[in-house]
């Protein structure tokens, strides 16, 4: 029921030695579109947002240390230090959640979400292996969202707990455009039926 062939070298090599001796039920890959789309509006926020942070760096330099004339007092050399300084950070916010959706799109090419018999894995194969587990007999619900070309988002629940106020949240790992969302929504909750008939 998987296809593991789908995946590139490096990424189903990861997946074949995380579940040595596990059988795969189904695999899946979040679709990269998506998951670029999805930071898109980030994306043109930090458009005004870094050519105000560059302009407000760049006339801060310009009317301090760059403008060529000897400060007139130690407080006004100070501040043609600290206004540019200022301004470092916004830019640096600025190129940071210009690249969001460079960086959503390769995190997405480099996971794969993986059932197996006794485990729901996301496994994330980048510059480090980063391997999130959890136990399949521990999912309680699943909700799909699904759109008409049958793609879609899953989002599978694994209980609840309760945060630092008080308020219950769930564990829950959502899988985002999943190309047959339908298809894995039944092979999850497969996995929930078996474990409660062998309870």
């Amino acid at each position: 029921m998987s296809n593991l062939n789908d995946l590139p070298h490096r990424l189903k090599a990861a997946v074949v030695k995380e579940f040595e001796g596990e059988r795969i039920v189904w695999s899946g890959r979040p679709g990269a579109g998506r998951a670029f789309l999805a930071t898109l509006p980030i994306w043109l926020f930090a458009i005004p947002w870094t050519v105000f942070s560059l302009g407000w760096t760049g006339f801060a330099l310009s009317a301090g240390l760059l403008s060529g004339k000897p400060p007139s007092s130690t407080a006004q050399s100070m501040m043609g230090v600290i206004f540019p300084l200022f301004g470092v950070p916004f830019v640096l916010v600025g190129f940071g959640m210009l690249a969001m959706p460079f960086i959503a799109w390769r995190v997405a090419r480099n996971t794969v979400h993986v059932l197996g018999d006794r485990r729901f894995v996301t496994l994330t194969n980048g510059r480090k292996l980063k391997v999130k587990s959890f136990i399949t007999a521990a999912i309680t619900r699943t909700e799909r969202t699904e759109r008409r070309n049958g793609s879609g988002t899953l989002k599978v629940v694994f209980g609840s707990r309760r945060d630092s106020d008080g308020d219950k949240v769930d564990d829950e790992e959502v899988l985002y455009g999943i190309r047959d969302v339908r298809k894995a929504e039944r092979l999850v909750r497969s996995r929930i039926d078996d474990h409660r008939h062998a309870a």
